[in-house]
């Protein structure tokens, strides 16, 4: 399981770092309205993270969406990267 400084620290995603900030900085005992200023999010924002974390630990803090699925099934993905003779592409 990652903890809040792991994502703080590795997380390429600005979002998962400002909602791990805003938990760790609650923990730390920072005041709502300092941390709305400081990271620019609303309380509800901050309390709704905090509320998440409470349930689901870091982990929940994360994004879980990743993307769209592709809409090539694997025979047709294989077929159009001989097509095009590029493999790494797709």
């Amino acid at each position: 399981m990652l903890t809040l400084e792991e994502i703080i620290a590795n997380s390429k995603d600005t979002f998962d770092i400002k909602r791990a900030l805003a938990v760790k900085m609650i923990i730390q005992g920072v005041s709502v309205k300092d941390i709305e200023d400081i990271l620019q999010v609303s309380d509800s924002f901050i309390s709704k993270w905090k509320v998440i974390y409470a349930e689901e630990g870091s982990e929940g803090l994360l994004l879980k969406y990743h993307g769209k699925k592709s809409y090539l099934d694997e025979e047709y993905r294989k077929e159009v990267q001989q097509i095009s003779g590029n493999e790494k592409d797709f």
